[in-house]
């Protein structure tokens, strides 16, 4: 139910993804999975950070690691690999 309120509100993030897979699919309901999955993961990412819903952010924006991350960069030490 909640895909289907966020699409009908005309929230643009979310009705842009429903006009997206239904234009490609012909089924409204796999439009209507895929926005639901992705309310899914920002309220999953919403929870994890501790962070409220703004409706005006700018999803242009990407969030990336920052550089010094390690989740990105395999450090192979030179000569342990086969």
């Amino acid at each position: 139910m909640p895909a289907l309120c966020a699409v009908r509100d005309d929230q643009p993030q979310f009705k842009n993804l429903f006009e997206r897979v239904y234009q490609r699919t012909g089924k409204k309901m796999k439009g209507y999975v895929a926005v639901q999955k992705k309310l899914l993961v920002m309220a999953y990412y919403l929870w994890r950070k501790d962070q409220a819903y703004n409706p005006a952010f700018d999803n242009e924006i990407k969030i990336i690691a920052p550089e010094n991350s390690e989740a990105t960069h395999d450090k192979i030490p030179e000569g342990s690999f086969h």
